[in-house]
């Protein structure tokens, strides 16, 4: 369980971040720059004004979750993946067995959290058309 929770930590995720905004911006400036020489600005100065208040108001919404996020996360988000492997590292995980009672785990289960996406999937198949 400790490996699959893992999985969903990464302690570059600030840096990852910080690289696609800036792609985000360098995209943001080039369409703008493009909608600005499509739109011949002087021609169209109210179109080009409609489309900036557009997208300030979806900049904005945006904008409200990310600062969200910052705050639950505080501004470093590398200690906070950083607190969560110390917790998954300090957290005893409880293993599971089977009761007496009951039948044995299978040797291929339908879920399991070491297959990938695409081995879950064919396994789900599996299990379906054998109904």
């Amino acid at each position: 369980m400790r490996e699959a929770l893992e999985r969903y930590t990464d302690l570059e995720l600030s840096r990852k971040n910080d690289r696609q905004g800036n792609a985000w911006e360098d995209d943001v400036a080039d369409r703008v720059a493009g909608a600005l020489r499509e739109a011949g600005v002087d021609d169209d100065l109210g179109d080009l004004e409609a489309w900036l208040t557009e997208f300030n108001e979806a900049y904005a919404e945006v904008g409200d979750a990310f600062t969200r996020l910052r705050e639950i996360m505080g501004d470093d988000s590398a200690s906070g993946n950083r607190w969560f492997g110390d917790v998954l590292t300090a957290t005893d995980l409880p293993v599971a067995t089977v009761p007496d009672s009951e039948a044995p785990l299978p040797d291929d289960p339908i879920y399991d959290l070491s297959r990938s996406y695409a081995e879950s999937k064919a396994r789900i198949d599996r299990y379906r058309t054998a109904e």
